[in-house]
C-alpha cells in the first residue's frame, strides 16, 4: 500500500471509525464484537422506542374503543391508536429483525463505485426560509446505495472509489471503509 492511500485509510478510519481487524472482518461479511456493541445499543435504543410508542397507541386506542361516545375527537384519537399501533408494531418487529441479523452475524452489505458527494441544507424549523438558520447535511452515493455521512467523513473521500462496508438499519451505518483505486 502506497503511503498516499495509507494516509487517506487513517483519515477515513478516524472519521468512521474503524480499525484493520474492523474493515478484514467486514470483507468476509462479517461483524466484529466492537461493531456488535456500537450496533447493539442503537438497535436496542429502537427496541424501546418502538414497544414503549406500540404501548401508548394500543393504550390510546383502547380508551377510545371503550368509551362509546359519538365525537369526532374521539374517531380521531381511534384512528390515530390503531395507525400508530400498527406504525410501531412494525418497527418493533424490524428492530428485532436487525437485533437477530446482529447476533447472527449477518447482515453486512457492500456498496462500491466512485463516491458522488452532495450538501443539502435542511431547516429544523419547517416554515424558515433563513439561510443562517439551515443547516449543512453531508451525502455521499456509492452505487445506487445513498449515505449520509459528517463532515469529517465528507472531507475525507473528495472523488475516490470506494468499497463500503454496512449494515441497514434505520439509515445505512458504515462499518469501514477502503479505497479500490
Amino acid at each position: 500500500m502506497n503511503q498516499a492511500v495509507k494516509v487517506k485509510n487513517e483519515k477515513l478510519m478516524a472519521s468512521i471509525p474503524f480499525t484493520d481487524d474492523d474493515l478484514a472482518t467486514n470483507r468476509r461479511f462479517e461483524i466484529t464484537a466492537n461493531q456488535k456493541m456500537r450496533l447493539k445499543a442503537k438497535i436496542e435504543l429502537y427496541i424501546f422506542f418502538s414497544f414503549f410508542g406500540t404501548a401508548i397507541c394500543f393504550v390510546i386506542g383502547f380508551i377510545a374503543l371503550i368509551v362509546n361516545i359519538d365525537s369526532t375527537n374521539l374517531f380521531i384519537m381511534k384512528i390515530l391508536g390503531i395507525v400508530g399501533f400498527g406504525v410501531f408494531f412494525y418497527w418493533a418487529v424490524l428492530s428485532i429483525s436487525w437485533n437477530q441479523r446482529l447476533r447472527k452475524n449477518r447482515g453486512v452489505k457492500l456498496a462500491e463505485g466512485t463516491a458522488e458527494l452532495s450538501i443539502k441544507y435542511m431547516s429544523n424549523y419547517p416554515s424558515s426560509s433563513y439561510d443562517n438558520e439551515k443547516i449543512p447535511h453531508y451525502f455521499m452515493k456509492v452505487g445506487k446505495v445513498n449515505f449520509e455521512i459528517d463532515e469529517e467523513t465528507f472531507d475525507s473521500i473528495k472523488g475516490k472509489q470506494f468499497r463500503i462496508y454496512y449494515f441497514q438499519l434505520l439509515k445505512k451505518e458504515i462499518l469501514s471503509i477502503e479505497n479500490i483505486d
